[in-house]
């Protein structure tokens, strides 16, 4: 048990306190939710919404001296259960023109396996940065904050972060060509 992630440190005046939770979780929720093979940035970030409204509206149920994340996680992934289920709902109860747009879709199936593979490789080496990069990297490539956003919460100047960035982003050319994968640009 992590002593850090004890629910009872993330309450102030008898309330959960969902900003410091989403600090600290997002890009973990986040990186979860894509491993699972979402990729639309609306549906993960309805998700992680969805997660801490759950949390915020089951708070008087919480055991305080438990982790945190373990309740966020059970979360999730209930919900990602919820999101893949009302996606084949859809395909059985939708008419001809669903069917086409699968099969158009599946026909990039070779494509979407490709590119989750590179996804879980860049996930894998993102792990071994520094937490800091890490957390750099996922605010901008897989949250999407702004470089001044992201400046502003580590106290750097946009030009620090986008060095930061940029290091990063060669770190990670040089690895995914090790692994064999043709990079553009």
């Amino acid at each position: 048990m992590n002593k850090e992630d004890l629910i009872y440190m993330y309450i102030d005046n008898g309330k959960i306190n969902l900003e410091k939770i989403a600090d600290e979780f997002s890009g973990y929720l986040w990186t979860t939710i894509v491993n699972s093979g979402i990729s639309q940035t609306d549906d993960i970030k309805d998700i992680i919404s969805d997660t801490y409204l759950i949390l915020w509206n089951n708070q008087k149920r919480l055991d305080i001296n438990k982790p945190l994340s373990p309740y966020l996680i059970g979360i999730v992934k209930n919900l990602i259960k919820r999101y893949f289920s009302k996606f084949s709902k859809k395909i059985v109860e939708g008419n001809i023109d669903d069917y086409e747009n699968l099969i158009l879709e599946n026909s990039r199936i070779e494509e979407s396996f490709e590119i989750k593979e590179i996804n879980s490789n860049i996930l894998k080496f993102i792990n071994n940065f520094k937490q800091e990069e890490k957390d750099i990297f996922i605010e901008f490539y897989y949250e999407e904050k702004k470089i001044k956003e992201i400046a502003e919460k580590y106290n750097f100047s946009e030009a620090k972060v986008k060095t930061k960035l940029h290091r990063l982003r060669n770190k990670l050319r040089k690895e995914l060509l090790k692994g064999g994968y043709s990079i553009n640009g």
